[in-house]
């Protein structure tokens, strides 16, 4: 059924003449689509590439819309659901949406509709805020809730960083690589959680 909408939903596209602003709209739309749930990502980020073929500026659009939704990865929060119970579902909810984000990126990359010099600069930014939260009290999840968004991104995207960034994928990993060999007690808020993660994707890469 998501299937027969997509491709529904693709035909009208090709089938009409947009302007600029309907383009616009179009690509707000489908980044928002792709950001709900990271199972469908790809079948989103295949759909974008394919309305991209048709209209070329839609890629200039997509890494428009790609800066903007950046902002969810700016600030990655958690509360307990004792202290403010309606904030922690509504933090959840940012989670899996940022998650699904990580996945359409990378996705996204993979259909070189995405430069992968951007999503460096997003595993960057992602291993800065690690650097930081790590080295504080209490903020367990947030490292957990960082190392999954960087798990999601490199399992998916390591082929096509390792061949166009090998440099700094070489560096990227040899970070994640001493991380994943870390007690727990080297810093304040590393959870066996995290190490598992971090483990599992290096044996995965």
């Amino acid at each position: 059924e998501m299937k027969m909408q997509i491709t529904n939903i693709l035909k009208e596209i090709l089938q009409n003449k947009f302007e600029m602003e309907d383009l616009i709209k179009v690509g707000k739309s489908i980044f928002e689509v792709g950001s709900l749930n990271q199972f469908w990502s790809k079948i989103y980020a295949r759909l974008y590439k394919r309305v991209a073929d048709e209209y070329p500026l839609m890629k200039t659009i997509c890494e428009k819309n790609f800066d903007s939704f950046m902002e969810l990865f700016a600030t990655i929060r958690y509360i307990s659901s004792d202290e403010n119970y309606d904030l922690f579902c509504d933090i959840n909810k940012e989670n899996s949406k940022r998650q699904a984000l990580s996945s359409f990126f990378v996705n996204l990359m993979n259909e070189s509709m995405i430069s992968t010099k951007k999503v460096k600069e997003l595993l960057l930014s992602l291993r800065s805020l690690l650097n930081e939260k790590i080295n504080e009290e209490g903020n367990q999840d947030i490292v957990n809730e960082i190392i999954e968004n960087i798990g999601i991104i490199t399992s998916n995207g390591s082929r096509n960083l390792e061949m166009s960034e090998e440099e700094f994928w070489e560096e990227y990993y040899n970070y994640l690589e001493a991380m994943s060999e870390s007690e727990r007690s080297d810093y304040k808020s590393l959870t066996s959680k995290s190490l598992f993660k971090l483990m599992d994707l290096i044996e995965e890469l």
